[in-house]
């Protein structure tokens, strides 16, 4: 089943291999957040993997998808998933930590480098994550209203997109 034809509407980045540039797949191919000209039409399952096989340091291949070859999307400078979540807040007129963060936290989870390994940085990145699952941090929008900050293309919270998910349609398996 190819991605436009789920009415989810999530977005996963990727890296071009052959083009050397950021690639966003879209689910919904009418957003208007979408790349003019776009033929690519990855199913989920090609989408993902494109997404998230990581660089030749890794593993030896870019992952295929029909046409075209990608590593995930750090090479693009989408390289840490909850680099959306470590973002102040605006409260008010001023800009605070997150939710469930103390500014300690915040400034040593924004310097975290790529291969964060050791267990006491790896517990300082569930806090932020859980606070993200449980709803008390945002979605970093697909894109944000300049002068309000709402969300216009995406998510607010994971929960909404977590309802939207569970409300699609059973996928239809072949035989």
């Amino acid at each position: 089943m190819a991605l436009q034809e789920r009415q989810s509407g999530f977005v996963r980045a990727g890296f071009d291999y052959d083009r050397t540039r950021g690639y966003l797949f879209r689910s919904d191919r009418d957003s208007l957040a979408r790349s003019p000209g776009d033929a690519l039409d990855p199913t989920l399952a090609e989408a993902v993997h494109a997404s998230s096989n990581a660089p030749v340091l890794y593993f030896d291949a870019p992952a295929r998808v029909p046409g075209c070859q990608f590593w995930n999307g750090g090479i693009a400078g989408y390289n840490n998933p909850l680099n959306a979540l470590i973002q102040p807040v605006r409260s008010g007129t001023d800009w605070v930590v997150p939710p469930g963060l103390t500014p300690r936290d915040f400034a040593e989870l924004i310097k975290l480098p790529m291969d964060a390994v050791e267990q006491d940085r790896v517990d300082l990145i569930v806090k932020p994550g859980q606070a993200w699952i449980d709803d008390f941090v945002l979605n970093q929008p697909v894109r944000t209203n300049r002068e309000t900050l709402a969300c216009e293309i995406g998510y607010r919270r994971f929960g909404d997109g977590v309802a939207t998910w569970q409300q699609l349609p059973p996928r239809q398996t072949a035989g």
